[in-house]
């Protein structure tokens, strides 16, 4: 028997004026958040074993152009899969994180915020050294006229945040997963109650599609989990 692929996205869509439909649309939204969140904090995990290559390296030079990259992006992008202005479609990872994480958890929020997204002011890593440091400064004499500028350090990545970010995903990755299952039984068992309508068994079966030819992936853009989607330039 041939696959069927139907887009559960569109089918809500077109059922959304059916009062009966409520349940499965409210069902559905949920599901697809955490399975997003799942997403994100793959991602987030790749970017953190990138990193983490890296530093294996040595390599200053990409530790500090290419390492400072990587650790912005995984830590906006953990920072999105972790909080949520709606949490009933997400888990809300500070509410399960056990206290030793839970400190490392929102250390990681704080540097996101107030390093990264926003600079307030130099703060300290886990590892005792300082994100940013940086001064205004004055300098006279050698018969020079006086010179004024900005002198600063920054790390612009510090392993021990890295491997603080790998050990909270590992710990709630499977409670992510776990979840995801929970609300795809809740949901398709919803959905086997209203296929018993024709109306809604016709819009379903109206939201077939192929779903390999819509994510056009190419060759070895297919990993641990994640796909990467390229679109192409019109």
């Amino acid at each position: 028997m041939a696959k069927i692929t139907y887009d559960l996205s569109k089918f809500c869509e077109s059922i959304s004026h059916l009062p009966n439909a409520r349940k499965f649309i409210a069902l559905h939204k949920r599901w697809l958040g955490v399975l997003s969140q799942q997403q994100d904090l793959r991602t987030v995990a790749a970017y953190a074993d990138e990193m983490l290559d890296i530093d294996e390296t040595e390599d200053a030079r990409r530790a500090g152009l290419l390492g400072g990259s990587i650790t912005m992006s995984a830590l906006v992008l953990y920072s999105r899969a972790t909080h949520s202005d709606s949490p009933r479609s997400r888990v809300v990872v500070g509410n399960v994180l056990p206290e030793h994480l839970k400190i490392k958890h929102d250390h990681l929020i704080v540097i996101r915020n107030e390093v990264m997204a926003h600079f307030t002011g130099a703060k300290t890593s886990a590892g005792g050294l300082q994100w940013v440091e940086e001064l205004g400064y004055l300098r006279e004499g050698d018969g020079q006229p006086p010179a004024a500028g900005i002198a600063f350090k920054r790390a612009n990545y510090l392993s021990q945040e890295i491997n603080d970010l790998r050990e909270i995903i590992n710990f709630v990755g499977p409670i992510v997963g776990e979840e995801i299952q929970k609300r795809k039984t809740v949901m398709l068992a919803e959905l086997q109650q209203l296929r018993n309508h024709e109306e809604i068994e016709r819009a379903l079966q109206a939201t077939r599609f192929d779903l390999d030819a819509w994510l056009e992936r190419e060759q070895n853009t297919e990993g641990s989990g994640i796909v990467y989607v390229r679109k192409q330039s019109a």
